[in-house]
C-alpha cells in the first residue's frame, strides 16, 4: 500500500468520523471544503506531476484558507520545484500558526537551507526546533546530517548519539550516520564497525544496503579522499607467436609473425595527484612509464610515456569522467609513436543495484618510424550493464563494443565488435575476484585469395584483488588471449595461419595512497 493510498484513506476516514457514520463519502468530502482537491493534489504528488499538484493545492486553499495541512502541502510541493522562497515563506506561515502540529516544517525548512550550502542557516532553524517540537531526537539527526556536511564531525557525532540515546529506534540510522562520520575522520576500522552495528539491526533496510556499499568502497572512498596515488606493476608474459605490434591493443593483430614464440617483462609505473574542487568535481594529473623487454631479442624493446588528465563529476545516481592522454613510444631509442587519446565516460546509477556505462573515444596515432608502420586514427564506442544479486556480493556484468581503426594502408584498417560478460564477487578473507570473458570479432581490409581477412578470438580475464593495508591494494591478474585468422600461407608446408597466437600475461601491481 502506497503511502499517498493511506493518507487519502486517512483523510477518508477522518471525515466520517467528523460528519457521523450516517454520511456518505460524498457527503463528507462535501462537507471538508476543498477536500476533493486536495486528494487530487495527494495523488499527483506522489506520482510526481509536481505542476499539477500544485494547481490541485491551490484550488483547495481557495475554498478553506484556513487549513493548514492544505497550506503545508502547498509548500511542500513549492520546495519540490524549487521555489524556495515561496516554499520558506508558506513554511514560517504554518509554524506561526500551528507549531504543534506542524513542527515537520522545521526540517523542511532546514533542509532548504542546506540544499544550498548555507549550514548556519539550516543549523539556526534547528536550533529553533529544538525549543518547539517534541521530537527533539529526530531534530538532533537532522544537526548531524547538517554538520557532518559541514565537516565538523565533533558535532555530527555528537548531535548522532544524543539521538540514540534519546531514541534507541533510530539506531539503525544513528550507526549508518557515526560511520560516515569516521570515514570523515579517516578511521576506516571504525568506520566499518559502525556500519556493521547498522546492518545488524535490520539486514533488509534500504539504510543496511546503504551501509553494506559503504562498507564495500570505504578502502575507496579513503584512497580517494588522499591526494597523492602510485601504482606500480610488473608483468611476465608469454607468446606462441607475435603478429601484433606491441603498442597495439591484445587481440588486433597488424604484421605477420616474426617469431614463433617469445618470452618478456613488463615493467609500470603510474603517479597521480588528485585536485578536489568540490564535493562533485574533481581533477587528476598524472603521469606514467611502461617499460616492455623482450627475453629472446635484444630489439624492440618499448619505452612509454604518457601523461594525462582526467576530469571528473559526479551527481546523485551518475558520475562522468573525461581522460586525456599523450603517450610517447620508443622502441630500442628509436622514435616509434606519438599518441593522442580523448575518452570521455558516464555511469548511471539504477535500482536494484545496477550500474550501467558507457565510453566513448577517438585516438590519433602518429608513427614516427619513417613510414614503416602507417599512421592511423581510431574510434570506439563501448557500453556495460552490471547488476547485483540481491542479498548476495556478487555482480554479474555484460558489455559490448564496437570499433573502427582507420590506417593508411588497408592491411592496418579494420573494424571490430566484442561481446563481454562476467562477474565479480567476494572470496573469503576479503578478497575480491574479477573474471570475464571476451569473445572478438575483427574485419580488415586488405584481400587475401578469395575474401577478405578475418579474425576471431577471444580473451580470458581473472584477478584477485585485496586490502592488504589501509591506502594499500594489491592485485594479482592472468589475462589469455587467442586469436585465429581465415588466411593461410601459400606455398609452405606445412601452411600456417601467420595470425594466430596465444597470449599469456601474469600481472602482479601495487597501488599506494598517500
Amino acid at each position: 500500500m502506497s503511502k499517498n493510498t493511506i493518507c487519502i484513506m486517512a483523510a477518508l476516514w477522518l471525515s466520517l468520523l467528523t460528519v457521523g457514520w450516517t454520511g456518505s463519502v460524498v457527503y463528507a468530502v462535501e462537507n471538508r471544503p476543498g477536500m476533493d482537491h486536495y486528494l487530487d493534489g495527494l495523488e499527483a504528488y506522489d506520482r510526481g506531476a509536481y505542476d499539477e499538484a500544485l494547481a490541485d493545492f491551490s484550488k483547495a486553499i481557495e475554498k478553506d484558507g484556513n487549513n493548514m495541512e492544505y497550506q503545508y502541502r502547498f509548500g511542500l510541493t513549492y520546495s519540490k520545484l524549487g521555489k524556495d522562497l515561496e516554499a520558506s515563506s508558506i513554511f514560517r506561515a504554518v509554524i506561526a500558526k500551528d507549531k504543534a502540529r506542524y513542527g515537520a516544517a522545521y526540517f523542511d525548512l532546514a533542509d532548504i537551507h542546506t540544499r544550498k550550502k548555507d549550514y548556519a542557516a539550516a543549523l539556526k532553524v534547528l536550533d529553533e526546533a529544538e525549543k518547539n517540537v517534541e521530537d527533539t531526537a529526530r531534530v538532533y539527526m537532522e544537526k548531524g546530517v547538517v554538520c557532518l556536511k559541514m565537516k565538523d564531525t565533533a558535532c555530527a557525532e555528537d548531535n548522532f548519539r544524543k539521538a540514540l540515546a534519546l531514541k534507541p529506534e533510530l539506531a539503525q540510522s544513528a550507526y549508518y550516520h557515526l560511520g560516515l562520520v569516521y570515514l570523515e575522520k579517516n578511521d576506516s576500522a571504525a568506520a566499518k564497525g559502525m556500519f556493521k552495528q547498522a546492518i545488524d539491526v535490520d539486514p533488509k533496510t534500504d539504510i543496511a544496503a546503504a551501509a553494506r556499499s559503504a562498507m564495500e568502497n570505504t578502502g575507496a572512498m579513503r584512497r580517494a579522499a588522499k591526494p597523492w596515488h602510485v601504482i606500480a606493476d610488473l608483468s611476465y608474459a608469454y607468446d606462441d607467436n607475435i603478429p601484433n605490434d606491441p603498442l597495439d591493443a591484445p587481440g588486433f593483430s597488424a604484421d605477420p609473425a616474426t617469431d614463433l614464440g617469445d618470452q618478456y617483462q613488463a615493467l609500470g609505473l603510474n603517479a597521480y595527484y588528485s585536485f578536489s574542487f568540490s564535493s562533485n568535481l574533481g581533477l587528476d594529473v598524472g603521469y606514467a612509464l611502461s617499460y616492455l623487454r623482450y627475453n629472446d631479442s635484444d630489439n624492440g624493446n618499448i619505452l612509454g610515456n604518457s601523461p594525462y588528465l582526467l576530469l571528473k563529476h559526479s551527481g546523485k545516481s551518475w558520475a562522468a569522467d573525461l581522460r586525456y592522454t599523450y603517450s610517447y613510444y620508443t622502441e630500442d631509442g628509436d622514435k616509434k609513436l606519438s599518441q593522442n587519446a580523448l575518452v570521455p565516460t558516464i555511469r548511471v546509477d539504477e535500482p536494484y543495484g545496477m550500474q550501467s556505462s558507457i565510453s566513448l573515444g577517438y585516438i590519433d596515432k602518429d608513427y614516427l618510424d619513417d613510414g614503416v608502420t602507417p599512421d592511423a586514427s581510431h574510434m570506439f564506442v563501448k557500453a556495460r550493464q552490471m547488476f547485483k544479486i540481491p542479498g548476495r556480493e556478487i555482480r554479474p556484468f555484460l558489455g559490448m563494443g564496437y570499433g573502427d581503426e582507420d590506417a593508411d594502408t588497408d592491411e592496418a584498417t579494420y573494424t571490430y565488435f566484442e561481446f563481454m560478460a562476467g562477474v565479480s564477487f567476494l572470496l573469503p578473507y576479503s578478497i575480491y575476484a574479477d573474471l570475464s570473458y571476451t569473445d572478438l570479432r575483427s574485419d580488415y581490409d586488405v584481400v587475401y585469395g578469395a575474401g577478405k581477412r578475418e579474425d576471431k578470438g577471444y580473451l580470458i580475464f581473472t584477478q584477485l584483488s585485496k586490502n592488504v593495508y589501509d591506502g594499500v591494494i594489491a592485485r594479482l591478474s592472468y589475462l589469455y588471449v587467442k586469436n585465429n585468422s581465415n588466411v593461410m600461407t601459400s606455398g609452405l608446408t606445412p601452411n600456417y595461419d601467420p595470425y594466430e597466437y596465444d597470449k599469456n600475461i601474469v600481472k602482479f601491481q601495487v597501488e599506494v595512497s598517500l
